[in-house]
């Protein structure tokens, strides 16, 4: 009867392994049975955020609205939930929606201006960012939004421009010079 000689090392990698797994399985189960409280606790620091964190599945189908989402567009959670996110919010890009995606689905991430509407009709203008989620195997599966609403900023904007032609207007018109003096140099 041949006996067959075991490699130097070989019950201490074995030992390694089973130990190993053993971990691993104890991690994984131990994290499948907290999933769920630590999912809602996830949730409930989305909650926390005042922009507007929105989920959505690679269909535009709203699967998570934070409170924010909920203060700045005026939908409830429980209403959003499961609608077309454009369609609810009646979106209009900066840039083609064809760009976007191919950039995201490139990139990995989109950040750019959209219009949205509010429940009551009310315009904003939101700074957008958004981050693909792939699975295991690469395919892309949902899509994090975070939307800050920039209205306010871009209006103060858009006055200041408009201020500052009309300024350049009246300099011009009234043959006035305009310089910078910096008096702790001078």
């Amino acid at each position: 009867m041949a006996h067959r000689r075991t490699p130097p090392g070989a019950h201490r990698r074995r030992r390694l392994i089973t130990i190993s797994t053993a971990r691993f399985l104890k991690t994984r189960w131990s994290n499948e049975r907290s999933r769920p409280d630590v999912l809602a606790e996830q949730a409930a620091l989305l909650d926390l955020a005042p922009d507007a964190i929105v989920v959505r599945d690679m269909h535009s189908r709203i699967l998570l609205w934070n409170r924010g989402a909920e203060v700045m567009y005026g939908w409830l959670s429980h209403e959003a939930l499961g609608k077309n996110v454009d369609e609810l919010l009646k979106t209009e890009f900066s840039e083609a929606a064809a760009e976007i995606e191919a950039n995201l689905l490139r990139e990995g991430r989109w950040e750019g201006e959209a219009i949205h509407h509010k429940r009551d009709g009310t315009p904003l203008i939101v700074a957008s960012r958004w981050a693909l989620q792939r699975d295991a195997d690469g395919a892309p599966i949902r899509i994090l939004t975070i939307n800050n609403d920039i209205t306010e900023r871009r209006q103060a904007d858009s006055e200041r421009l408009l201020l500052t032609e009309r300024l350049s207007l009246a300099n011009a018109v009234a043959r006035v010079g305009v310089w910078e003096w910096d008096l702790a140099s001078n």
